[in-house]
């Protein structure tokens, strides 16, 4: 984190220009003078990182904004239990369409369902977000006005349907193409042909013996998933006017807001290290070997 904090600091400062330049109207010097006093960002640099620092590890505070006249903690409470909500759904059907997709295609290897599900994989690991959202749009809003055209509702509300799918589908084929491979893997391990040997039924097999193991290598990929579909829902938010923390961070990156900027960045990386711990938590869980004695 502390790398992090000083990478992106150090990138911030090392921007021409200042917040209050951006507009088509510009300031003038003393306004300017007095707004570089408040703010102090006319400290010298070793300063600014100082006290930046010390402000979020004391008191967990990542400073005004620039430019909205509230505290950039403010901003976080306000717009990323949006992009929570929305990311998690995504997640969980991602995960569920994921492992059911690649499961049905390793148990039929080589058949038609197999090429359906990996061409399905393909074209949705080759195609953008933004591309989905916008032909969800056109068709389900547009055309068939099944849906509202963007807003957003709570995860109850139909107005999640298109954005959650959108975030989804990248993911989905993703887990679904290393299911498929992991559990063509374990179908050939000697324990597998065991437990079919005792007579098992298939299904069973498949519950008990394969997916277990089958899903190590899965739930890594799940990890880094949920990680970018809460941190990465950018285009997404924009496009359907989802007031989360990812449309936020693009117009903040515009402003140069640098205290909301800097907030949401550490942000960003602490919710990666956080799914990358629990993914850890998770490997004792689906195999004992793993656990330490």
């Amino acid at each position: 984190m502390l790398v992090v904090y000083t990478l992106v600091f150090l990138l911030i400062h090392a921007t021409p220009g200042n917040p209050w330049d951006t507009g088509g109207k510009p300031f003038p010097p003393q306004v300017l003078q007095n707004l570089a006093a408040k703010y102090h960002t006319e400290d010298p640099l070793w300063r600014q990182y100082v006290d930046y620092l010390w402000g979020v590890v004391t008191r967990l505070d990542f400073g005004p904004s620039f430019k909205r006249g509230v505290s950039a903690n403010e901003v976080i409470a306000q717009f990323l239990p949006v992009s929570l909500q929305l990311g998690l759904v995504a997640f969980v059907f991602a995960f569920v369409a994921g492992v059911l997709l690649g499961a049905v295609s390793a148990i039929r290897h080589n058949t038609w369902l197999d090429r359906v599900a990996m061409f399905t994989a393909v074209f949705g690991v080759s195609t953008p977000s933004y591309v989905f959202i916008t032909v969800l749009v056109l068709v389900f809003a547009i055309q068939l006005h099944w849906v509202p055209t963007g807003g957003w509702g709570g995860i109850l509300d139909v107005r999640i349907i298109i954005p959650a799918i959108a975030l989804a589908v990248a993911p989905t084929a993703f887990i679904a193409r290393y299911t498929r491979a992991s559990v063509l893997d374990v179908l050939h391990m000697d324990y597998v042909r065991t437990a079919r040997a005792k007579g098992l039924r298939e299904r069973l097999v498949l519950r008990r013996h394969s997916l277990p193991n089958a899903l190590i290598p899965v739930v890594t990929v799940a990890g880094i998933a949920l990680a970018d579909l809460i941190t990465g829902s950018f285009f997404v938010e924009a496009i359907y006017q989802v007031p989360g923390i990812g449309r936020y961070f693009v117009t903040t990156v515009q402003d140069k807001d640098y205290p909301v900027l800097m907030a949401v960045t550490l942000m960003y990386a602490a919710i990666i290290w956080f799914t990358n711990f629990i993914v850890d938590v998770l490997y004792a869980v689906l195999d004992p070997r793993v656990r330490l004695t």
